[in-house]
This record gives structure tokens, sequence and C-alpha cells, in this order.
């Protein structure tokens, strides 16, 4: 059965918030590659770099989507505004320029909106979205890292790191239940061409040969960036969670550096909302698409 407008709508939005992507604002030039292979020195170096590269504090942003799902595509627009560390609002218009879904954390609760039969997603507990979402691999404070180009995970401990044949640094970092987050980096530019979460089962040939492999749980490739101040953020980037059968397709359209931070993170239910647990509508989702994917085996 396709799933209501409103839920797809919601999925959407959340991959969204989850994935703007992590491009890494400039940093300084030492950890750059400068032969033909890097010293785990430089490959530390680079990671390091990438890690503390300051993000601006807060940002607006506007963009194109394009959505491919079981059963729904289409392309619209939205906007987005960031507040380091923890708070974020994102919209999705409807053709005529309204609000059609709405996402807000204010670095606690993570809730979200959608305009069709007028549903309020309750997520109180933003750290248990996340989880369910990735498996516990994303933290609330990873949310912005990741929209506005740092590196995610700061703290996570790194269990491989090495240089492929085509110059790209590969980076492996431990998460929680065996849990993965994949990274590939390019030193020359100190960007980030993919993010993966990966839920690790088995040995296998994976992004480093030899390590876990398994099922993705999120993946995100970083197509395009542009300048905005002294920062590189993201212009064109895919998303895509294989678990849940979609992908996202963004290309903003402008980005700005905000000197007045608007009030605009805390989202509360409307006149006459129906209200749902958001936590339980995405494990719904879930289940819905690994039903129809063992149906079509």
């Amino acid at each position: 059965m396709t799933q209501p407008t409103s839920r797809r709508d919601l999925l959407a939005l959340l991959g969204l918030a989850l994935a703007g992507g992590p491009l890494a604002a400039c940093a300084g030039g030492a950890a750059r590659r400068r032969g033909p292979r890097a010293s785990a020195n430089q490959l530390q170096a680079l990671v390091a770099s990438m890690r503390g590269a300051d993000a601006p504090f807060a940002l607006q942003g506007r963009f194109s989507v394009r959505l491919e799902s079981p059963g729904v595509s289409g392309t619209t627009k939205g906007a987005l505004v960031l507040h380091q560390p923890d708070r974020f609002r994102v919209e999705i218009h409807s053709p005529f320029g309204t609000p059609m879904v709405l996402i807000a954390s204010d670095g606690r609760a993570l809730h979200a909106w959608a305009a069709k039969d007028n549903q309020f997603f309750r997520g109180d507990d933003a750290a248990a979205v996340l989880s369910q979402l990735t498996a516990g691999a994303v933290a609330l404070s990873d949310v912005n890292a990741m929209l506005t180009g740092a590196l995610p995970l700061p703290q996570a401990p790194v269990v491989d790191l090495a240089e492929d044949d085509d110059g790209l640094v590969r980076l492996t970092m431990a998460g929680p239940e065996a849990v993965q987050v994949r990274a590939v980096l390019d030193p020359r530019t100190e960007r980030t061409r993919q993010l993966r979460v990966v839920r690790a089962e088995g040995r296998g040939e994976g992004p480093v040969p030899g390590l876990p492999t398994g099922e993705t749980l999120l993946q995100v490739d970083y197509l395009e960036v542009a300048r905005v101040g002294r920062s590189l953020l993201p212009e064109q980037l895919v998303v895509s969670l294989p678990t849940l059968g979609w992908s996202l397709e963004l290309e903003f359209l402008s980005w700005d550096e905000l000197g007045r931070i608007p009030e605009v993170f805390a989202l509360t239910p409307p006149p006459g909302a129906t209200e749902r647990d958001l936590v339980q509508t995405l494990q719904g989702l879930a289940e819905a698409q690994a039903g129809a994917a063992a149906g079509q085996g």
C-alpha cells in the first residue's frame, strides 16, 4: 500500500535534516597531501583539520529538492535555518510557496508537522528519533555539523584510515551497536566526497578491504560546493536511505550567513492537529519497506 503523502514528505524531510552535507569549512593547508602517498601523520592531520574546522554560527539556505521513493516522485522547493550547535528548522514548501512540511529541533526535542491532514509528529526525545534513523550513530549535535560542513562524530574512535589508489582518504569511525560511519575525503580540497552509516555484518570487501560490511542505513554523496564568506557549503548532493527505499537530490539555490538569529526552532501543534509519535511512525515506515522488499525477494 502506498504511504500517505504526509508521511512520505515527513520521511524525505528527516533525511534532509540528517544529511545536508558534511563539506568542511576552509581549513589550513598544512594537512594537504604533498606527495604521491600520504604518511600516517598526514592522514591524521587531515582528519584533525576537518574535525576542527569552524562552521558558520547561523545560516539560512534555500534549495530545490527532488524525491524518489516507492509510489511517489517529484520536485519542489524549501528553506532551512541553522543555529550552532544543535538548533535547526527545515521547511518543504508547496508549489504556492506555503509550508507543506516542517521539522525543527530546539536542541532537545525534534518535532515535525505535515500540512496534509494537519498531522503533528511529536519527538520529545530527539536522540530516540535519530537512533531510529541511524541506529544511534548520529547524535543531535552532529546534525548541524553535517549541515554546515564539519565532519560529524568528532569524538568517535577512528578504526581505519588509509589512502586509496586514487589519492582519496577512506576513514572508518566506530559507532554504537556494531554501526560504523565511513567517509571518503579529498585531501586536495579537504572536502568530504561520501558519507555512509553502515550496520556492520561479517567480513567482506567494503570501502576498506577486510573491514566488516553490511546494511547501509544512510548514504550521502557530495557533488558540488559553493563559497559563502570564508566557508564552502553544499551546492548539490544526493541522500539515500536504502532501508526505507528512497533517495533525495538537493540543489541549494542560496546560502546566507545570519547576524540575527530568528526564534523559529520551537515547533508546537497547531489548532486541530492530530498528534502521532515520531519514533513509532518511523518504525512503521521501516517495517513497511522491509515487508515490501521481502515480497519482491
